[in-house]
């Protein structure tokens, strides 16, 4: 294995909880509130790491067969980590066509998740997305993913922001919902 392999994944997860939120109060504040509106509505986050291993394909895969299928995601905001490499995640744009995206290099790729669509009463949409397979003729290789789910406290009241109410639920009745 690899050495202190729980205090780096430690590390990186106490990392991400504050970039997190950061991105939360540019919502805030995109969303005409104050910048410390998510605060005490996340300051309890049950913020979930998954790391991801998509292996090399060795052999084609079955006619519709994909790596992940289409999903939205629960929380509030998904930070992704991954590799650049051939088979990587797609996002489905409104005409209905999807398109891959590549992560900067050293930076991250955020999808909005469902909890904060559900805040804004729709008015941001979470991020359709799945994982395809490398394109035939492509180099084969593994593909890894660090992916930060970042969620609100249980209790936290998921609506009333945009133009309507929203949803109203706490983040627990939502996630439950969706499980």
């Amino acid at each position: 294995g690899v050495p202190n392999f729980r205090e780096i994944l430690s590390e990186y997860y106490r990392s991400l909880s504050p970039l997190a939120d950061d991105i939360l109060a540019g919502f805030a504040l995109a969303l005409g509130r104050p910048e410390t509106f998510f605060d005490d509505k996340c300051d309890r986050a049950s913020s979930v790491i998954r790391l991801i291993r998509y292996p090399a394909q060795t052999a084609a895969p079955a006619e519709g067969q994909l790596r992940a299928g289409a999903h939205t995601d629960y929380g509030t905001v998904t930070i992704l980590r991954g590799d650049d490499v051939a088979g990587a995640t797609q996002v489905m744009l409104p005409s209905g066509d999807w398109i891959d995206v590549r992560p900067p290099p050293g930076g991250f790729v955020c999808n909005i998740g469902d909890a904060m669509s559900d805040w804004t009463g729709g008015r941001w949409r979470s991020t359709l997305h799945r994982v395809a397979n490398p394109p035939p003729g492509a180099e084969q290789s593994d593909r890894i993913s660090i992916v930060f789910f970042h969620q609100p406290n249980h209790d936290a009241v998921v609506g009333g922001l945009g133009d309507s109410q929203g949803v109203g639920v706490t983040y627990a009745e939502h996630y439950l919902g969706k499980l």
